[in-house]
């Protein structure tokens, strides 16, 4: 696997997780509320989202009317460039 495509994996995990935060919050699940939330401060989404703030994550989608598409649409290189030089 090259580096773009585990840079699209995780990108991938980050937004299914996100989709399963503002499903949770739809339900009022408070136990995958609780998960997911241990998830976006972990050091598994540190590295996979290349340091992205999750407080910014998590109030965009605690407070999003709309859709998710703002932050589907980012490429990845954007969430991922841990320990990478600017290019």
């Amino acid at each position: 696997m090259d580096e773009n495509n585990w840079e699209s994996l995780g990108l991938a995990v980050i937004i299914q997780a996100v989709d399963d935060y503002k499903k949770a919050l739809k339900k009022n699940d408070k136990w995958e509320i609780k998960a997911l939330e241990r998830f976006f401060h972990s050091d598994w989404f540190i590295l996979l989202s290349g340091g992205a703030d999750p407080d910014y994550i998590l109030d965009k989608v605690f407070g999003m009317k709309k859709n998710i598409r703002n932050i589907k649409t980012r490429k990845p290189s954007s969430f991922l460039q841990y320990g990478k030089d600017e290019r």
